[in-house]
């Protein structure tokens, strides 16, 4: 009868590989014991998860294409979303003399944004320009059954023909989450 030898060793003694390939054969454990499989296809699997989970995470990140809201005397005002922000940006020259009361202001419509941002309150953002005029993005989504959106001034004022305003808010969406 012929003698089988049986080696063991510890995994630091085993002599080591600097190349590998799809073809290599490694071990894995299962929970019921110690299985075969090859490189190729723990890889395979390994990054196709990986890539599931990537993708998920880049669908909610990636950003709506751009929506008009509409425009009140020449300024236009747009946004885009993903699942955690509302970029709504304004921009343009007034198109005539626009008188403004305190207070009040310009809607160009409210289009999604109330289904868009749940759970923000009211805020007022400041839009740059020249120092004669103080305008603000508004936006009352409580309180206000139209108009929610609007381009305000804080003074009695007449915003001349020309006069160039441009800006972006960034909202969060959905602060109660």
């Amino acid at each position: 009868m012929s003698a089988i030898s049986v080696q063991t060793k510890k995994a630091t003694e085993l002599t080591s590989i600097s190349s590998l390939s799809d073809s290599n054969v490694v071990l894995v454990h299962d929970g019921t014991g110690l299985k075969r499989t090859t490189l190729g296809a723990l890889k395979s699997q390994i990054l196709g998860d990986l890539g599931h989970k990537i993708s998920a995470l880049e669908n909610g990140k990636k950003w709506s294409d751009a929506v008009i809201l509409g425009s009140a005397f020449g300024i236009t005002f747009k946004y885009r979303y993903n699942d955690d922000y509302v970029l709504l940006w304004y921009g343009g020259s007034f198109s005539n003399n626009v008188g403004f009361t305190a207070g009040t202001g310009y809607s160009p419509g409210d289009g999604n944004l109330p289904s868009l941002i749940g759970g923000v309150g009211n805020f007022l953002f400041p839009v740059a320009t020249d120092s004669r005029y103080r305008l603000a993005i508004r936006y009352f989504p409580t309180g206000s059954t139209n108009s929610r959106l609007a381009l305000i001034s804080m003074d009695n004022v007449t915003v001349a023909k020309g006069v160039y305003i441009e800006g972006y808010v960034l909202i969060p969406r959905n602060l109660g989450k």
